[in-house]
């Protein structure tokens, strides 16, 4: 499995297919929770608080029906239960070196346990990603031509009134944004550049936003 941001979504490979760049629709079936993400912008969540990540590899048809020609990535986040949990976790990357330059950082934290024992629990999680990004815009001398911040969030909401009942209310909010959005560049021609730098007036990218409920 291989997979590859592209701009403000992600494109995921599995067994060499994948779907075109450009396309709506993936090859490769997403589900979070079993909860199906058919579109490719949806399909860049910052992977916290999780319980396990399962690869299933080549068609599955059977079990998830189409948009699963590659294969599927199905997501478990961690279900609150009657333990207390917390966690803190910050990340701080550099791209630069040669110039002590510092454009990227990580901040996330998740808080779950039982508000009612044996009954009721709630789990939060959260995570801030920012960066300057390594592209540089030689046409505007801009050292954020891929500046991106994402914000990923969820709350989880567990009912257990009876041991045959097993009730889960999540709710994801996801946003996410690059100001300039530089990924490309000329390899050749008046406006060639290294592989690091861009030379074209490129516009901002809008913002791109989800949130659900299950």
């Amino acid at each position: 499995i291989y997979v590859r941001e592209a701009g403000s979504y992600q494109q995921t490979t599995i067994r060499g297919l994948s779907g075109y760049v450009n396309s709506l629709h993936s090859a490769v079936g997403y589900y979070i929770d079993d909860i199906s993400l058919p579109l490719v912008y949806n399909q860049n969540p910052e992977l916290f608080d999780i319980e396990r990540i399962e690869i299933l590899k080549g068609p599955q048809g059977t079990l998830y029906g189409r948009n699963s020609e590659a294969g599927v990535v199905n997501i478990v986040t961690r279900k609150p239960d009657n333990t207390f949990r917390g966690r803190f976790m910050t990340e701080g990357f550099f791209y630069d070196t040669r110039h002590g330059e510092a454009p990227g950082y990580k901040l996330g934290a998740q808080l779950s346990g039982p508000l009612v024992e044996d009954k009721v629990a709630l789990g939060v999680a959260a995570q801030w990603y920012d960066t300057d990004g390594f592209m540089k815009s030689e046409y505007k001398n801009d050292k954020k031509a891929s500046d991106t911040q994402r914000f990923n969030g969820r709350a989880h909401l567990r009912l257990t009134p009876a041991d045959e009942w097993d009730i889960s209310s999540i709710a994801d909010a996801m946003n996410s944004s690059r100001s300039v959005g530089g990924y490309s560049r000329h390899t050749n021609g008046a406006n060639k550049t290294k592989r690091t730098s861009l030379a074209w007036n490129n516009n901002p990218w809008p913002t791109t936003s989800a949130d659900g409920e299950t």
